[in-house]
């Protein structure tokens, strides 16, 4: 049987399940015609689907399911007596316990606690539980997952952290109740790092200045940009970039992919941000990341304004470093002959060796880019018959 039939079983087991999750018996029978199914399959639900406009990509437990389709207690309990296996782990609710705290239910919480829910178990989109109800501000729920052992600094999910997840969606109350029973500044997750850069990527101002006030680290290196201030400079976070800075952020920390502020804003084509950071003293040659420059970074991402800035700066067009050595090379990889032409106009030599591939044609051969090729062929016959 194909993925798609099995997945067509449960989603007719759901179906069943809402029209009758209120009534244990009519349940019974339903499970008893689907004796052959094993409930802890994960499968993609229509339901969820269908209610997030056709954009649902993961998988659930048929527990996770009925938790939040508002089954009642006795149905929960008779599909964990039948086999769901409680802790099991879906790849967006993660697990039941989770899709609780996720809607606040938590007479649903305290049964599967009763039942022996592991509440710290990490998995889903969310991570855990606690990470879930903080996620939406449900601050009893968060107490209550406390209360009953929850740990406040699990890392896990696209937040981090419980307290990552609710400074990054601006919850005040729910950051004051996380720092007051014990959650750390400083703990580092996987997308964001800290609970800081989470709300600086973000733009959240107010929360970013009650965890700096609270003695958050300025500087922790951590995720996908490195520090709070180049996730800030990389959205255009402009008031958070200057409270930052303000408030003793190392403007030339380097971490994360980008390496610098600099690099990250300067990637991602925020002007304004890399005007604002060159002003305050940003190292315009400062090398880290993926890219080593921020002049490499704007380069491999055509962003013709922001190289043209960084070279009347005074950017070093020849510096070596990264993943693909020079600018050049970097906009050669990518394609850009717009970009390596304006390169070459402003004095970029195409043949200083570095990173992958070692010379921007040879980038521009290796990853197949022929317009690219055509303009640094050409450059390179002008510079033999010294017309270069």
């Amino acid at each position: 049987m194909s993925g798609v039939e099995t997945d067509d079983i449960y989603n007719a087991l759901v179906s069943c399940l809402s029209a009758s999750n209120e009534n244990a018996e009519q349940v019974t029978k339903i499970l008893d015609e689907f004796l052959e199914i094993d409930l802890n399959y994960q499968f993609r639900c229509d339901f969820f689907n269908r209610d997030m406009g056709g954009q649902f990509e993961g998988t659930v437990t048929l527990l996770s399911t009925a938790v939040l389709l508002g089954s009642h207690v006795e149905i929960l309990s008779l599909l964990i007596e039948r086999g769901a296996y409680i802790n099991a782990v879906g790849n967006y609710h993660g697990t039941a316990i989770a899709a609780a705290a996720s809607r606040g239910i938590s007479h649903i919480v305290s049964l599967l606690l009763e039942k022996g829910a592991d509440i710290n178990v990490v998995g889903g989109k969310l991570g855990t539980a606690l990470a879930a109800a903080a996620s939406v501000g449900l601050t009893p729920t968060v107490s209550q997952l406390l209360d009953s052992g929850a740990d406040i600094n699990a890392v896990g999910g696209i937040y981090g952290t419980a307290l990552a997840a609710a400074a990054f969606e601006g919850l005040p109350l729910t950051v004051s109740l996380l720092l007051s029973r014990g959650a750390n500044l400083n703990k580092v997750g996987d997308t964001y790092g800290t609970a800081l850069a989470a709300a600086a990527f973000k733009g959240q101002h107010f929360i970013v200045s009650v965890l700096v006030d609270r003695g958050a680290d300025l500087n922790t290196v951590g995720g996908n940009y490195g520090t709070a201030l180049a996730a800030a400079a990389f959205q255009g976070k402009e008031p958070v970039v200057s409270l930052l800075l303000d408030s003793g952020a190392d403007i030339n920390a380097v971490g994360g992919k980008y390496g610098t502020a600099l690099a990250a804003a300067a990637f991602n084509g925020q002007y304004k941000l890399v005007l604002l950071l060159l002003t305050r003293g940003a190292g315009i040659n400062a090398m880290g990341g993926n890219y080593g420059t921020a002049l490499a970074a704007a380069s491999f991402k055509g962003q013709n304004e922001i190289v043209s800035l960084l070279l009347d700066q005074g950017a070093d067009i020849n510096t070596v470093g990264g993943s693909y050595g020079t600018p050049i090379s970097a906009a050669a990889i990518a394609g850009l002959p717009f970009t390596v032409s304006l390169l070459l106009d402003r004095g970029a030599n195409m043949n200083v060796v570095g990173g992958t591939y070692g010379t921007a044609l040879a980038a521009a051969v290796n990853e197949g880019k022929e317009s690219t090729i055509s303009l640094l062929l050409d450059e390179s016959g002008k510079a033999v018959s010294g017309r270069y």
